[in-house]
């Protein structure tokens, strides 16, 4: 609650709070806000050194705003195909991707997909789609610490050995497994490994991880991590 807290009030109090509790009876909270102006001005550019999946989501929205001014039909099907992109579980709607676009294509467009057609040519190949480009900002230890807080875990790790019990601290964060979640996480391992401290990269078939484990490379991470103790939380 804290850390939200925290957040709402760096973000100007405009974030509205949806307090919630889960099937499994935990708490769920969530700052929402659906003022186009705000999220243009304030979140966007707040949020402008996160990467992967979040980051493309952040740079689709200006494009998905300008193509809203326009009623062509190749610019209808461009922001609906980018608008099913935003987020990995986007294109999984009570109306697939396919249905919508024949929905967007089938009313007032219909005489600009009948000229296309007469020309030869498919409604999406007359747009100028918009290129995404991942974010080349290096990345930093407060991102670190920050992707951690998040969506991280410190815990120990006990194995029983017929020699006694062995404790292995662990330092985790995890994605799902998406091409761009892995390319981040290869870079967040990537990162660490050039402050001298070995993280591995594993995957299944649901998460990819990087992970530092070990005494001795705990002990490098929480060094490296010491100045920004003061975010720890």
């Amino acid at each position: 609650m804290y850390l939200f807290s925290l957040i709402w009030v760096i973000l100007g109090c405009q974030l509205l709070w949806s307090v919630s509790i889960t099937q499994a009876g935990n708490f769920h909270i969530q700052l929402r806000s659906t003022n186009k102006k705000y999220i243009e001005t304030v979140l966007i550019p707040y949020f402008s050194l996160t990467y992967g999946e979040k980051y493309m989501a952040g740079a689709k929205l200006p494009r998905i705003a300008a193509l809203g001014s326009s009623t062509t039909l190749s610019s209808q099907e461009e922001a609906v195909n980018l608008i099913y992109g935003l987020a990995p579980d986007g294109l999984n709607r009570n109306i697939s991707l396919e249905e919508k676009l024949s929905l967007v294509g089938s009313a007032q467009n219909a005489s600009e997909a009948d000229s296309l057609k007469g020309e030869g040519k498919s409604p999406s190949s007359s747009s100028s789609l918009f290129k995404l480009k991942e974010n080349v900002e290096l990345l930093s230890l407060e991102f670190i610490l920050g992707f951690f807080l998040g969506d991280g875990s410190l815990y120990i790790r006990i194995r029983d050995k017929v020699t006694g019990l062995i404790f292995i601290p662990k330092f985790e964060i995890k994605q799902k497994n998406t091409p761009h979640n892995l390319h981040l996480m290869t870079r967040v391992c990537d990162f660490l490994s050039s402050q001298g401290i070995t993280a591995c990269l594993r995957t299944d078939s649901y998460y990819v991880l990087c992970v530092v484990e070990g005494i001795d490379n705990l002990q490098k991470l929480l060094l490296v991590l010491e100045p920004y103790h003061k975010f720890f939380f």
